[in-house]
């Protein structure tokens, strides 16, 4: 376990990944912005380094003797409390390294790079969000079930395409989560078929009905019922 008082400040990690003393991979990073240790294999473990330079991680990579993935972790906690400036993580050209178990073989630095990354899981902005570029949301694309069986639109997804077809025609949506947006579009209507959405509770009645295809429709949970963003006029609400 790493003591949580212990002084990180001006106290870096080395890795260097070059077999040769002639080439410059080397590089030093803050104990400060390690965030996680894993193994992905008998013989691999990964250290993240936080990279806020392009909003992503850095992986280093190290292999270590197969089923030994405890005690290198142990290794490296044990650097980190104690008072050394700079502990080398592995250098592939001396083969030197804190941990004991390291076999002098390959080192890898994958740095983190600007663009997309994914967050897994609920995450809250306090301030203002500025996005330079374009927004894309979780989708799914579905066929619409029959009246008696209608398709379960996925709450957890904020864009629905729904096709609706001969007996083809009904879709429904649980409940959300307060103030969760849900965009719903009509994006085919084959053989004259309407699409008929019956949320699990409406505030404004108890389906929304579309008779053309590539209409959309907007809701937001209020915690307990959807409620209908913007003008209406292209769904007939059904009571």
């Amino acid at each position: 376990m790493i003591d949580t008082n212990t002084d990180l400040s001006k106290r870096f990690f080395y890795v260097n990944p070059s077999a040769t003393s002639t080439s410059d991979g080397a590089r030093i990073f803050p104990m400060s912005r390690l965030i996680a240790m894993n193994m992905v294999a008998d013989t691999e473990l990964n250290l993240a380094f936080d990279d806020s330079g392009v909003g992503d991680h850095t992986i280093v990579k190290i292999l270590i003797t197969a089923d030994k993935g405890r005690e290198a972790i142990k290794d490296i906690v044990g650097a980190i409390n104690s008072n050394q400036k700079i502990v080398v993580l592995g250098d592939q050209f001396t083969g030197e390294s804190v941990i004991s178990d390291y076999t002098g073989a390959s080192v890898s630095i994958t740095p983190g790079s600007a663009g997309t990354f994914t967050l897994n899981g609920p995450f809250s902005v306090n301030g203002a969000a500025n996005f330079n570029s374009r927004i894309q949301f979780n989708y799914e694309a579905v066929d619409a079930g029959d009246s008696g069986a209608a398709v379960a639109l996925n709450p957890n997804l904020t864009v629905s395409f729904v096709d609706t077809a001969t007996d083809k025609s009904h879709v429904s949506l649980a409940d959300g989560t307060t103030g969760q947006i849900k965009y719903i579009i009509h994006k085919t209507r084959s053989n004259s078929v309407d699409l008929v959405i019956t949320p699990a509770n409406f505030a404004a009645g108890a389906t929304m009905t579309s008779n053309l295809g590539g209409r959309g429709v907007t809701l937001i949970f209020d915690g307990t019922n959807w409620q209908h963003l913007g003008d209406v006029g292209e769904f007939v609400i059904g009571s």
